[in-house]
């Protein structure tokens, strides 16, 4: 729910571009190669779409998240109750290449047209990887951890377990031309660059913000 806001809406404004000129930073310095950029990205996307507690989002400030619908570019699909469940990075792709392979953010190369959802569905309900054995993430989860567990606002105990699994590599392995194999060590880090991407996409509707 939007909150009355205690900055003036220039104000607002200006932080908005701020933080768009953050996201997109960070976004082209993660595909120059500094994955690490992940953390700044989970603390940007917080700003702009996180509701809770004292907290209000610059969107919700700006009286702009309720009329949005976000670009979706992956989500599990919904399985019958006791069917097995399949582990998956949803919002990632495949690459083989000189190095082996292993996964890439998805960005726009999906679909022709992805999925808009309300905010909501996309943040909490849609899920991003299930495992039967380590459990259930969705977008939210993964922001939260890396934000406020894992460097991107504060550095901390890791206590998600599903995060953690995942950041290990979620027992996925890079196989190298020589044949020897690795655990996938960015799994967190390209999937936070995927929502990254889903919520630049989501905020071209809005155009300049007045």
């Amino acid at each position: 729910m939007a909150k009355t806001p205690s900055r003036p809406r220039e104000e607002l404004i200006e932080l908005y571009e701020r933080q768009m000129k953050a996201l997109e930073a960070s976004c082209v310095a993660y595909d120059a190669g500094e994955e690490w950029e992940a953390e700044r990205l989970a603390t940007t996307v917080f700003n702009l779409v996180h509701d809770g507690g004292s907290i209000a989002s610059l969107l919700s400030q700006l009286e702009l998240k309720d009329s949005l619908k976000f670009v979706s570019s992956g989500r599990m699909p919904q399985l019958p109750f006791g069917a097995p469940t399949v582990a998956s990075p949803v919002l990632l792709l495949m690459r083989f290449d000189e190095k082996g392979a292993h996964y890439l953010p998805k960005l726009g190369d999906g679909p022709p047209v992805y999925a808009s959802v309300p905010f909501e569905d996309w943040w909490k309900s849609e899920l991003i990887y299930q495992e039967k054995a380590a459990g259930q993430l969705n977008r939210a989860r993964l922001v939260y951890a890396l934000r406020h567990q894992d460097g991107g606002g504060h550095i901390g105990k890791l206590t998600d377990e599903v995060y953690i699994h995942l950041k290990k590599g979620a027992g996925w392995q890079i196989v190298h031309p020589d044949g020897n194999s690795e655990p996938v060590s960015n799994l967190v880090a390209a999937s936070m660059r995927q929502i990254a991407w889903e919520v630049a996409a989501t905020l071209k509707q809005l155009g300049d913000v007045q």
